[in-house]
């Protein structure tokens, strides 16, 4: 995507996160994640909510460390 100039924003990473972990991808959308907080992109209280409810490694996030 970013090759074609096209760079991904919250929205776009949560779309693709959502759908990894609804094809139990759990691990890509585990790294997207991170990835998009290294990126500085806010992550949406929702959405972090959601995927910890979900997910069963939020031991394993360090935000902001």
């Amino acid at each position: 995507m970013e090759d074609n100039g096209c760079i991904p924003n919250a929205i776009t990473f949560e779309i693709i996160i959502c759908a990894l972990f609804q094809k139990d991808e759990n691990d890509k959308a585990e790294k997207l994640l991170l990835e998009m907080i290294a990126r500085g992109l806010l992550v949406d209280f929702r959405f972090n909510v959601r995927f910890v409810q979900n997910n069963h490694f939020a031991d394993r996030l360090q935000v902001g460390s």
